[in-house]
């Protein structure tokens, strides 16, 4: 299969596979959609693409306390407030990245729920410190203030 794909898929991108139409002009509904995903990358590249991942797993929570540092103090007021807006975009991040990706020539839907509640949980336990830390840089502002 290797060899194949290698020899017919040369260029990076996704190619998806249909099954044939039938007589009717119609795909037929129970046959499967494959999808072969080339990115160009080998395994020596394997380094770029854990760096990537960690400068996208390391700025995604920043921006997230960024967006916490600057809401309404009401929010800001309690520590359940503070986590339950932090794991919110947490939500977002994962229905637009992991669960977009769930559909025909991409994951299977138990593969991209399972991928998205893992990021959830990621980000419940960032903003279980994210939370904490807040509170503690509003602590440490009010003692200066005062």
């Amino acid at each position: 299969m290797h060899a194949f794909l290698g020899e017919h898929v040369p260029e990076p991108g996704r190619y998806v596979v249909n099954p044939e139409i039938s007589p009717d002009l119609a795909f037929p509904g129970d046959d499967p959609v494959f999808a072969v995903q080339h990115s160009g990358l080998g395994h020596a590249d394997a380094g770029q693409e854990i760096l990537v991942g960690l400068v996208v797993m390391l700025l995604a929570p920043v921006m997230g306390a960024w967006l916490l540092s600057n809401t309404s103090s009401r929010v800001l007021s309690g520590y359940g407030s503070r986590l339950l807006f932090f794991s919110m975009i947490g939500v977002v991040f994962t229905l637009f990245g992991v669960m977009a990706r769930f559909g025909l020539a991409r994951y299977p839907l138990g593969d991209a729920v399972a991928l998205s509640i893992h990021d959830l949980i990621a980000w419940v336990v960032a903003g279980l410190v994210v939370a904490w830390l807040i509170r503690l840089g509003m602590l440490h502002k009010e003692a200066r203030a005062g």
